[in-house]
């Protein structure tokens, strides 16, 4: 029997509603473009026996109104509450009916990529500012929408490679799944409007110390620490994410590598103030790269991002930057 769906989700809609800015409109009018690049994503990752039960023709009608208000929501202060949250990630869960449930954090994923590749498609219409304000309002509709996915997730049992592209179940911030989308769209802005942007590896000693002296619940709570204490050192505008057990990443648009360098000093700062169960210090060692200083893609940045902070841990410092070639003329 067919499954039977809800109608479309929507915000409640105003007696006189205000007309979107410029790349949210632009974003609402390509709704079914969007959504086309979203099936294709979709119909790329399924195997090939899960592709015919995709209801495509389901997902073609339903999916366009959820990017549209998507689009409107980004507009909104805040962008979406998160009771209409709840009801936007049900009806995303039900767009494929009862054959294959994916994670819906990767479906967001796919659906945050292809909203901000019709921007960048149609970017050559817009204000610089007006197209990044409308990239960052979308990004924190979607970070809030991934860690209530991951929540789900963890509720259900979810695998850690489905929470990695969310939220980080300890720490709350990104995961390392976000860092590379959202690396990839830096770049890509960079190139279009040279905006410079930097970017801060972080790698916190003495974790492991810490789990072995005084137990696993008491390196969660150290590293639930540091996080906020990474999170706390950079502006609104920065994007804190967690990498791996012991290493944070900081990604900081529209900053030099040498702005991006006292930005580290500070978060080192931070960092030193939390003490281990004991009293202790904790040790940090930060590598400092910038784009297109040090290099131009993301794969390249993240190199050289592991090879300043190589150096850094070498020297026993708290800050290299970039290649070390580099580094004396920053």
């Amino acid at each position: 029997m067919p499954t039977t769906l809800t109608p479309p989700f929507a915000r409640p809609a105003a007696a006189n509603p205000k007309p979107l800015p410029t790349p949210l409109a632009a974003l609402d009018e390509s709704r079914a473009g969007v959504a086309k690049a979203w099936l294709i994503k979709a119909m790329d990752a399924a195997p090939l026996d899960q592709i015919e039960r995709l209801p495509v023709a389901r997902i073609a009608s339903d999916l366009p109104p959820l990017v549209a208000d998507l689009a409107q929501s980004a507009a909104g202060d805040p962008p979406m509450p998160a009771g209409l949250r709840g009801a936007f990630l049900d009806r995303l869960a039900g767009l494929r009916g009862d054959e294959g449930q994916p994670s819906l954090v990767r479906d967001l994923g796919w659906l945050h990529e292809a909203m901000l590749g019709s921007l960048e498609r149609q970017s050559a219409s817009f204000d610089a500012g007006e197209l990044i304000r409308a990239a960052a309002r979308l990004a924190s509709l979607f970070a809030d929408l991934q860690a209530d996915a991951a929540e789900r997730s963890t509720r259900a049992g979810a695998t850690l490679d489905e929470l990695l592209t969310g939220a980080d179940r300890l720490t709350g911030l990104h995961g390392q799944g976000f860092l590379k989308e959202h690396l990839r769209h830096l770049v890509s802005m960079q190139k279009r409007y040279d905006q410079p942007f930097s970017l801060l590896l972080v790698d916190v000693q003495g974790l492991k110390r810490i789990n072995q002296a005084w137990g696993d619940h008491a390196g969660d709570e150290t590293l639930v620490g540091v996080a906020g204490a990474v999170e706390g050192s950079v502006r609104g505008a920065d994007t804190a994410l967690r990498m791996e057990e012991d290493e944070f990443c900081v990604l900081l648009p529209n900053q030099t590598a040498g702005r991006a360098r006292i930005v580290a000093e500070r978060l080192a700062a931070a960092v030193e103030q939390v003490r281990d169960p004991g009293g202790g210090e904790l040790q940090i060692a930060i590598g400092v790269v910038a784009c297109p200083q040090h290099a131009t893609t993301a794969d390249e940045l993240l190199e050289a991002a592991d090879g300043a902070l190589y150096r850094a841990k070498a020297a026993g410092e708290h800050v290299a930057i970039g290649p070390e070639a580099l580094e004396a003329d920053e």
